[in-house]
């Protein structure tokens, strides 16, 4: 449709796998139920949305590289492809519908680190991230647009110092900086490893360069 335009998807049903066959996930020692009433037991998982990291790696690197798979992800069209691969590399403050009054990288926890080690010049981040119940994941696939660098990394960190799910206290800005330091640290070292010229100032030269 047309920018601006209505957009109407019918409703679906989606129905999740018999009782009898989910893996019994209990975490905590105790939750908050709708209505603010504490539960003191830990809290089961097992019929909640989940994804594991390992197919999270590979669904990102299928949308960002399907050359290397030899068929189009989830059985888009290319054009979908290209809209999706755009959305997943936009910056918050590059969004427009809908627009956000976020900070820059609010939606891209790799990118400080990133940044801080190879600038801001040549470098895309195509990202998935999500962030509930303590845990805060991220998959991107993080390249320079004018050299062949290029590296996917999907880290999981779980952070819930007190044990009590739906309290709204998480520990997510220490898991923020934890995901931004590992960035940091692996292209920092990749410029110690012994070779050619260091990763990093071949890339960080070749995303600088006009």
């Amino acid at each position: 449709p047309n920018e601006g335009s209505p957009f109407s998807i019918p409703p679906r049903i989606w129905e999740p796998p018999a009782k009898r066959h989910a893996r019994k996930i209990e975490l905590g020692r105790s939750y908050i139920e709708e209505g603010g009433k504490r539960v003191s037991r830990p809290m089961d998982f097992s019929h909640k949305n989940r994804f594991s990291l390992a197919d999270m790696h590979k669904l990102v690197l299928t949308i960002c590289r399907p050359g290397l798979f030899g068929m189009m992800p989830c059985g888009l069209g290319e054009e979908d492809l290209r809209f999706l691969q755009g959305v997943m590399q936009l910056y918050t403050t590059e969004s427009s519908n809908p627009s956000y009054d976020l900070d820059r990288d609010w939606n891209k926890l790799f990118a400080p680190g990133v940044e801080k080690a190879l600038g801001t010049e040549g470098v895309r981040i195509c990202n998935k991230l999500g962030q509930a119940y303590g845990f805060t994941i991220d998959s991107a696939f993080i390249e320079c647009s004018h050299s062949s660098r290029s590296f996917l990394l999907t880290v999981g960190v779980y952070t819930n110092k007190n044990n009590v799910f739906n309290d709204e206290i998480y520990e997510y800005e220490d898991a923020e900086k934890f995901l931004a330091a590992i960035a940091e640290e692996l292209i920092m070292s990749a410029s110690r490893t012994s070779g050619s010229r260091a990763l990093r100032d071949t890339w960080k030269s070749s995303c600088n360069r006009p």
